[in-house]
This record gives C-alpha cells, sequence and structure tokens, in this order.
C-alpha cells in the first residue's frame, strides 16, 4: 500500500508539472498558426493591389477590407483558436498596405474585451482616455474663447476633481508589449540599429514589457493628447503635474518605441514636451522610433 501511494503521488507530481508545459506549447501553436494565417492575409492584400489595382485608401473599415479580400476569393473565414478577433490595422489601411492584428496575440486582450477600439491600448490607457475626453471637452468650451490649451492647468484641474490613484495606475508594460510584437520589433530594430543582434533588443524588450509602468497624459498645444509610459505616477498631483522622460508614447492610435539606447537598455531622455517643438511624426522618423502597432 504504501509504495502504491508513492507511485500514485510521483504519477500526481508530474502531471503537476507536465499540464503548465503542454498549455504552453499549446499556446505557442495556436500563436504560430494564427500568425501564419496573418500573413496569408496580409500577402492576399498585396497581391489585390498588384494585380487587380485595389487602392485600400478608399477603405474606411477593416469590415470592409476583409469583406472584399473574401469576395475576390482570397481569402477563407479564419478564426484565432485563442479567442482573439482578427482584423486590419487602421494604419496600414490608411497607408494602403494592409497588415492584420489579432486583439489577443498582438493586443493583449481577453476574448470579449475588443470593444470598438481594436489598437491594443492596454486597460489602464482606456480608462484614462474616456475620462480625459470628457473632462478636455468640458475645458475647450470654458477656456477656448481665449486659447488657453495649457497641458498644466488643464491636468491639474483634471486631477484635482478627480482621484489621479483611479486613473494613473500601474500595469505591465506587456498588456500592450506582447511577445509577438517583441518579435517583429526586434527584427525592425535590428535593420535600423545593426549594432545590436536581435537576440539582445529581444532581452532588453522582454525586460521593458515584464516592468511594471504607469500611463500619463500629455496635452500638446494643439489640443492633441499623447500619453507615455511612466515610473513616477508621484509626479502627478493637484498642484503639480511634472514629466518624466520616457521610452515609449502612444500616439494617434499608435504606440512607439524608443530605439537601442545600449545592449541592456532602451534609449530614455525624451519628453513629451518636446513634441510642441516637433511633430511627434516628425519626431519618430528622425529618432528611429518604431510602431508597435
Amino acid at each position: 500500500m504504501a509504495e502504491l501511494l508513492i507511485v500514485v503521488a510521483i504519477i500526481a507530481v508530474l502531471v503537476a508539472v507536465s499540464i503548465p508545459i503542454f498549455i504552453n506549447q499549446l499556446e505557442k501553436a495556436r500563436r504560430a498558426v494564427c500568425l501564419n494565417e496573418r500573413d496569408t492575409m496580409r500577402r492576399a492584400a498585396a497581391m489585390a493591389t498588384l494585380t487587380d489595382d485595389i487602392d485600400w485608401t478608399t477603405y474606411h473599415d477593416s469590415a470592409a477590407v476583409i469583406a472584399k479580400l473574401k469576395d475576390m476569393g482570397l481569402i477563407e473565414e479564419f478564426e484565432c483558436q485563442s479567442g482573439g478577433t482578427i482584423y486590419a490595422d487602421k494604419n496600414s489601411i490608411k497607408a494602403g498596405n494592409v497588415s492584420f492584428r489579432c486583439t489577443y496575440h498582438d493586443d493583449g486582450k481577453k476574448p470579449g474585451d475588443e470593444e470598438e477600439n481594436l489598437t491594443g491600448t492596454g486597460s489602464a490607457l482606456k480608462n484614462l482616455q474616456d475620462a480625459l475626453q470628457d473632462a478636455w471637452e468640458s475645458y475647450i468650451k470654458d477656456n477656448d474663447k481665449n486659447n488657453q490649451k495649457n497641458n498644466t492647468a488643464f491636468l491639474q484641474n483634471f486631477f484635482k476633481n478627480n482621484n489621479s490613484e483611479d486613473y494613473l495606475k500601474k500595469e505591465k508594460v506587456s498588456d500592450v508589449l506582447t511577445e509577438d510584437q517583441i518579435e517583429k520589433l526586434a527584427k525592425s530594430m535590428n535593420e535600423k540599429q545593426p549594432g545590436y543582434t536581435e537576440t539582445q533588443i529581444r532581452s532588453v524588450l522582454q525586460k521593458y514589457a515584464n516592468s511594471e509602468l504607469t500611463v500619463a497624459p500629455y496635452v500638446l498645444k494643439d489640443g492633441t493628447i499623447v500619453y507615455y509610459y511612466t515610473e513616477d505616477a508621484s509626479r502627478f498631483g493637484t498642484d503639480k503635474t511634472n514629466h518624466s522622460n520616457t521610452s515609449m508614447m502612444y500616439y494617434d492610435g499608435t504606440w512607439y518605441m524608443a530605439p537601442m539606447g545600449s545592449a541592456n537598455n532602451l534609449e530614455i531622455g525624451f519628453y513629451p514636451a518636446n513634441f510642441n517643438s516637433m511633430l511627434p511624426s516628425k519626431f519618430f522618423e528622425e529618432n528611429r522610433w518604431i510602431a508597435v502597432n
């Protein structure tokens, strides 16, 4: 009996160890299938552009793009086995070079949480965006007659009327920077900075993704609100809105990642206020920042 119990215990331990490994391998397989299918859809869109002279910039949303490719017989119905939703990235549609994303594997969203915004923003940013949008509309009504679009005054007023702890919450960067995105970024950053290997870049990105940071806002002079990851949320209070430097920023529906600063870290030292002297799009291009999604 004692020997039997020992055998049963050993089997139980082996099962407990094997199940997580099996689940992890199964998810890797699902991720690979999803990625391959999205690559097939991207190639189909490129083929339609070349052979049928399709101008994707005239299409207004993901559903229209996918429906067109199906009607042309270039793609078939596909569902991500992890429960994610496949969609055409809106920025790629605007550029006429359509690529496809998965809300689960690319955007880090759980099935059912996609809502209308499919750009992979993370829950903390989504809550902050919604609250700031309402506050900004009220602020403009009160101050636009004097053309006072002041970042400091607006944010001080916002956090005076709202508990900063409700909106400035630490979260893992991996909510936005998924494993698939790390793989793509490592290749793109290696092309722009060949002095660093893909392995070095991947290691730095994974370390950054596993860190817990806070999403903070900054209002540009034209009224555009940009967001960035910061380590120090205490900089925001009712009487202060000091902005820290960052390596990752959110602008016009897309996250942007700073280039490598060393073999162990991303480049740092950029402050969001710099955007007041240079358009974000121009800054990202000149300083080798790369779009995450």
